[in-house]
């Protein structure tokens, strides 16, 4: 029998969301991979959210990467 992992759309900025809108999303994930028990995911996502609610110039290419990084080690995790 094999387990069926459902795939969250790309986590890759697309320039057209605010850096506000970043961060709130980031905060939900952070709360939703909390209560999963997905401490990598959570940690990933806070940073996205503290890097995102920075003030001045903002890179997030960093922190996006590493939180996509942190789901496919998840999922590969799920799959065995």
């Amino acid at each position: 029998m094999s387990k069926s992992v459902s795939k969250a759309p790309p986590l890759v900025p697309t320039g057209k969301e605010s850096l506000v809108v970043v961060a709130d999303l980031a905060n939900a994930l952070t709360a939703s991979a909390h209560f999963a028990g997905a401490r990598d995911i959570e940690e990933a996502a806070r940073n996205v959210q503290r890097v995102a609610s920075g003030h001045g110039p903002v890179m997030l290419a960093g922190a996006m990467r590493a939180l996509t990084d942190a789901i496919a080690r998840t999922e590969r995790a799920l799959a065995v």
